[in-house]
Formats: structure tokens, sequence, C-alpha cells
């Protein structure tokens, strides 16, 4: 959901310093500063005297949180995908022998996602490339825009490919049914068995993986300066690899509910440490308000019944002779007993 996705066309003379137009173009169309993102893109193909970009982007601040959630764990990816080149990648990995235009409907988590890609091998033209992809709530599938681009990519695809819940999205389209494949049995299919791929949400997961394997068609990174790994890594940590971007293809799609309430933690934390300095002044000023309490008591306790005894004291301080020494003094019952001696006492 923290993905931003952008369609951009350059000129061709920009394909050979991509890098400085792409940083130029992402301060142009993306509300981040360019020190605040991971991005990455993939190849449209050429529109014109134009190259199309699919550019994605991820704010650093939500990517880093599970990256350090994961941390603890000795858990370090090398990789990070969007679902668009992770679907792209599964359904050229799992149909191997496809061509043409093709389109992959799903979702899940109150929205839906339209991918579409042309798979190439058509003779001339041999690199896949990605036609467009589009994610957004149900309520704007439903009515708005949203219908609108629904039914031209059904038009312009020739071959549906499916996962997840797509029946809501073609009753609310006003579409009865289509004939599209599952992603999900393609995958059994391909990998010959279930291969603990229980449920169509894995597909994103799966397709992530294939970077691992070297199978992924579209070379695809949020993560900068991840190097390939080598063909001849050991069986053990290739499993590794593979655990690891399954794990975090599902936080991305909502499967790692253990996470993302660390993740929760970790910033209710965070802002209760914020906190602490002004709820250690509030108890300073309590204390302090509480003392002013008790004198002021005290004072008025001195002011009503037992401001007697100074009014006493008083009055002796005046009719008492200054060479008279009071050694006893006692107040009761409105009455005054002193003992003592003066200079001119016999």
């Amino acid at each position: 959901d923290q993905v931003i996705g952008i369609e951009l066309s350059l000129p061709q003379a920009a394909e050979d310093n991509l890098s400085q137009v792409l940083e130029y173009e992402i301060q142009r169309h993306i509300p981040f500063r360019l020190e605040d993102i991971y991005y990455d893109f993939l190849p449209m193909g050429k529109k014109g005297d134009k190259i199309g970009i699919f550019l994605l982007a991820v704010p650093k601040k939500s990517l880093d949180e599970i990256l350090d959630t994961l941390s603890p764990f000795g858990i370090r990816p090398k990789g990070v995908e969007a679902t668009t080149s992770a679907l792209s990648n599964y359904l050229l990995f799992c149909a191997g022998a496809l061509s043409g235009p093709a389109l992959v409907l799903g979702g899940q988590n109150q929205a839906w996602e339209i991918v579409g890609l042309d798979a190439g091998g058509n003779g001339w033209r041999k690199e896949p490339e990605i036609l467009f992809s589009y994610r957004l709530p149900q309520t704007e599938w439903i009515q708005g825009p949203g219908r609108a681009i629904f039914h031209s990519c059904l038009n312009a695809a020739t071959k549906l490919f499916s996962w997840g819940y797509i029946a809501d999205l073609l009753l609310w389209s006003g579409v009865e049914s289509i004939q599209a494949e599952d992603l999900l049995a393609l995958g059994k299919e391909k990998l010959a068995g279930d291969k603990g791929m229980a449920h169509s949400f894995f597909v994103p997961a799966v397709g992530t993986a294939l970077r691992g394997l070297r199978e992924s068609t579209f070379a695809f990174n949020f993560l900068p300066g991840a190097g390939e790994e080598s063909r001849g890594r050991m069986i053990s940590r290739l499993n590794t690899w593979l655990t690891v971007l399954l794990l975090l293809g599902l936080v991305f799609w909502g499967g790692s509910y253990p996470v993302r309430d660390e993740i929760r933690l970790r910033q209710l934390q965070k802002e209760v440490q914020k906190l602490g300095p002004s709820v250690e002044a509030l108890r300073k000023e309590e204390d302090e308000l509480n003392k002013l309490r008790k004198e002021i008591s005290f004072l008025s306790g001195l002011k009503g019944g037992k401001g007697e005894i100074f009014l006493v004291l008083d009055e002796l301080s005046r009719i008492v002779p200054n060479n008279a020494y009071l050694s006893n003094l006692r107040y009761r019952q409105a009455t005054v007993e002193l003992q003592g001696s003066a200079e001119s006492a016999s």
C-alpha cells in the first residue's frame, strides 16, 4: 500500500544516462525528497520517439521499519520487490511459452490490482515489457475512473490470468464471466506439486523468490547496491534466501501479523520516549503543587483557632517587664498561668 507507481515517457537520448534523468524526474513527479525514498523501474518499451519507464518508489521510513524488525533475527534481505514485478516474473516463469499481451487480475485486503505485460516472443520483439499496472481500493474500481480503466484493460489483453479474489471485481464491474487461467494452479503445475502453496496469496511472494533462483525476467530491487548471488551458492544458502524473500513478500501483503505488531510496538515506544521529559516535568509541578497545598493548609489552621496562642504571646511581650524571665507558661480554657522570676521580686 505504500508503493507509488508512475509511468514516464523519456527521450531516447536519456537511455544512456538514465540514472541522472530519473533523479530529476522523481523530484518532479513524486511528493518525497529523493533521499527519503527507495526506487527502481521497469521497462515499458519504446513509444514513438520516447522510451517508456514504469517507476516505483516506496518511502524509506516504511521499508526501514520492516528491515529493522527482521534484523534482530539475523535476517538481512538483499532484495525487495513490488507486486508489479513479482506477478510479472511469476507469470513468465510459469507460462514459459506465453507471447503477446497478457493481463493479470487479482488482489486482497480490500484492493485489486491489474498488471498488463507484453510477453514478447513475436520474432522481432524478444524482451518482455510492462504495459501498465494499477492498484486501487475496491470502491474506486466499482465507480469512477477505475471502472473505465478495468474495461479498457480487458479489451487490450488477449490472455487473462487471475489470483486471489476476483469474483466481486467482475460482479461490480458489470462483467458476468471471463476465461482466466489460475496463477496458483499454473505454479503448482510448474513446480510439480503444491510446494507449500496452499493459498493464492503466496503468488507474489513466490514471484519475488524467483530472483534468488535467477529465474526472474524483470530485474527489480528497491534496495540499492544489492549484488547478484553467485550460481555456485550452496543449497542451504539458497533455501535461506528463498525463505527471506517469501517472508518479506508476506509482510508486504499482510501475511505476517506478528511483524506488523512489532512495528506498531516500536512506534509506540518511540512516542513514549518523546513524551518522557514532558511527563517528568508534569510530575515535578504536581509535587510542588501538593507542597504548596500543605503549607496553605497549615497557615490557614494557624489563622483559625490555633492562632490564639500567638495572640497571647504577642500580648505578653508587651506587658511583661524586660527584666522578668518566664520559666513556664500554660494556656487552657482562656486562662494564662505564668511562672518565672524578676529582679524586683522579693
